[in-house]
């Protein structure tokens, strides 16, 4: 707080006049009131800051939780996604896997009818062999006796 009457006895005391002094006093009260604030003033605006400051507070929580809620449908979407690609991918591999194994039974039974045609041609030639060896012995033995 400003103390006029102190003020004006300093400047009259370093000569001023009474009225010069009370000039000079006025001049920096008009001043001081115009431009300084009262501890009134900074308790006002204390509390309009409180209010403004909670009022953000609030503001941001929600837009916290709205931008959360965004992010888990997101994170589900995305979940739901995936599920969605992996077992499109596991009944393509279902599939392919499939594919192999009937490729496989026909190579197999083409390996078996080849084995078996190899084995008919070696009894033929077998029984050709046993025919030609017992005409041999046959002739064997008549020229023998």
């Amino acid at each position: 707080m400003f103390d006029t009457l102190k003020y004006a006895k300093v400047l009259e005391g370093v000569g001023f006049s009474r009225a010069q002094a009370e000039v000079q006093v006025q001049m920096i009260s008009d001043v001081m009131a115009a431009t300084l604030a009262t501890k009134q003033d900074l308790k006002d605006l204390g509390g309009s800051l409180r209010a403004e400051l909670a009022s953000v507070r609030e503001e941001l929580k929600t837009e916290i939780s709205n931008v959360r809620e965004e992010l888990k449908a997101d994170i589900a979407s995305v979940r739901e996604e995936l599920k969605a690609d992996i077992a499109n991918v596991r009944e393509e591999l279902k599939a392919d896997i499939n594919g192999v194994r009937q490729e496989l039974r026909l190579e197999i039974k083409d390996v078996r009818n080849e084995i078996r045609e190899v084995e008919y041609r070696l009894t033929i030639k077998l029984g050709t062999i046993v025919s030609v060896a017992i005409g041999v012995a046959v002739a064997l033995t008549k020229l023998i006796e």
